[in-house]
């Protein structure tokens, strides 16, 4: 019986072992544990893929014999990483598993990102987070606990579900000025301890609001949404500086100042950098991996108070190349997102010279382009290629250098001259014509809303603003026919100058 019961006991503690074992997923040793990784907006890093090397330090946790070679370039879009391509052919089992794992040699500091992708309710559960690596000259581990949120898209954990594919990030959302060189090895799930809570200090300056104040508090997704769960002590008599320590599990949290119990919107724009827009709420947002202090800021600002900026950015467009009725975006660079996201630019006086002012902190530089409609793929980017304003080792994006104090600025789409063009391109609001037929074939009626006052020009372009075609028009003139026999079926403007606004249509031609 006792031989039994001990049998029993080695069984049992073999299987707790066997089920506390890491569950590889990658250790490039064999076709089934192996893959490469696909680059992408690599810089100059010439390989397309990944590569499979032999260990250059076999040594310490890691002697096996082969492990994954991964570069970041220079020059290429602080978001560069490389996914598996093929993906993983065992797939990344995080049922049970709280614990996403790898082994890294890093020549320099540095921070790995990794990203999951296909989850079982796809997009929506793409998980990422990036944390530092630990030391460098040496394989160390490398944990990330999957029971946290995700530190982007629906910030949903990843605990609970299957995964298809691994995306590897070095340095995420940073500019590389030199290459980044890395090894990988024995990526795996596995088990860990559970997150726990750690102190974040916020500080309130309430300087910035405009009313008598009783009580001030944080209330966040960590304390339910409790308006009187976290209150803030006022750090001396009349300095209106609130602060307070609060418990905060790991991850990414939004939350909320509140004033006097009730005054919970500040005013923040959904263009400002500390915010997440949940459905309509503008929420405060914050990472936390550890104990954290975070910065102080001003009342409806991401900034303490007096050290932000305002940058008015406006762009004007030839009368070759009119905007997009699709909308005017600034967009690239680690700063903003790609065109058609929130960075949206505004012409509400119907003028054509269309713009956006955002705050930022002071000392904010980043490359940045514009885009002529809604490509989220940035084929409708502007072109600065060996323009004096256009960075080429970085795409010829324009650059914002350090700004300093409230800024201004106008340019014109796809051009650096320093010529401003918002006199010459103002648009009339209504192009003051109509086009008939539309789509046409051979030939096309221009019809005027008045009749013309001036001798001028109906200029024909092509959609990338190449002039193909000019037709002269005289005083007095209410309808101009155009021949389009000869252009090649595609889509067109024709524009005119009225009083020294440009009146434009898109037209097909079939």
């Amino acid at each position: 019986m006792k031989r039994l019961l001990f049998l029993l006991l080695l069984w049992a503690g073999a299987m707790l072992q066997l089920n506390a074992q890491d569950n590889i997923i990658l250790d490039f040793e064999t076709p089934e544990t192996s893959t490469s990784f696909s680059y992408f907006d690599n810089g100059d890093w010439p390989d397309p893929t990944t590569s499979i090397v032999v260990n250059p330090d076999k040594s310490g946790i890691n002697t096996s014999d082969s492990v994954l070679y991964f570069v970041r370039g220079v020059g290429g879009q602080t978001w560069a990483g490389a996914y598996g391509n093929p993906a993983p052919t065992r797939p990344i089992d995080l049922t049970t598993h709280n614990r996403l794992k790898c082994k890294v040699w890093a020549e320099k500091p540095g921070t790995v990102q990794l990203k999951l992708e296909g989850g079982p309710a796809g997009e929506a559960d793409n998980w990422e987070r990036v944390i530092p690596i630990p030391a460098t000259g040496q394989w160390v581990d490398m944990e990330w606990d999957v029971t946290l949120p995700g530190e982007a898209g629906q910030k949903v954990p990843a605990f609970g579900k299957v995964y298809k594919n691994i995306v590897i990030f070095a340095n995420f959302l940073e500019e590389t000025t030199e290459r980044v060189y890395l090894y990988f090895d024995d990526f795996a799930t596995g088990e860990g301890e559970a997150a726990q809570p750690v102190p974040v200090t916020f500080v309130l300056n309430a300087a910035g609001y405009n009313g008598s104040i009783s009580s001030a508090s944080v209330a966040g997704t960590f304390n339910g949404w409790d308006a009187a769960a976290s209150p803030m002590t006022e750090v001396s008599s009349g300095s209106k500086l609130y602060s307070v320590t609060v418990d905060v599990l790991p991850g990414v949290i939004e939350y909320k100042f509140v004033l006097n119990g009730n005054t919970w919107e500040e005013g923040l724009s959904p263009l400002d950098e500390c915010i997440v827009n949940n459905n309509g709420f503008i929420n405060r947002k914050a990472s936390i991996s550890g104990e954290t202090n975070l910065i102080p800021v001003c009342w409806n600002r991401c900034y303490n108070c007096g050290e932000d900026v305002d940058i008015n950015v406006n762009i004007g467009f030839g009368a070759a190349n009119p905007p997009s009725p699709d909308g005017v975006w600034i967009a690239g660079g680690a700063k903003f997102e790609a065109p058609g996201g929130k960075y949206k630019m505004e012409d509400p006086d119907g003028d054509g010279i269309y713009s956006i002012t955002i705050n930022r902190g002071i000392g904010f530089a980043t490359h940045f382009t514009f885009a002529n409609g809604n490509c989220p793929d940035y084929s409708c980017k502007e072109h600065l290629d060996n323009q004096d304003c256009g960075d080429g080792n970085n795409y010829w994006d324009r650059k914002m250098l350090p700004v300093t104090q409230d800024t201004s600025f106008t340019v014109c789409f796809g051009d650096c001259s320093q010529a401003s063009c918002a006199a010459s391109t103002k648009f009339l609001k209504d192009a003051g014509f109509s086009i008939s037929p539309n789509p046409g074939v051979s030939l096309i009626t221009l019809k005027f809303d008045q009749y013309l006052q001036e001798n001028g020009y109906i200029t024909i372009s092509g959609i990338l603003g190449n002039v193909v075609k000019k037709v002269a028009f005289t005083p007095g003139t209410q309808s101009v026919n155009i021949d389009i026999n000869s252009l090649t079926p595609g889509i067109y403007t024709a524009s005119y100058i009225k009083k020294g606004k440009v009146g434009t249509k898109l037209f097909i031609k079939n």
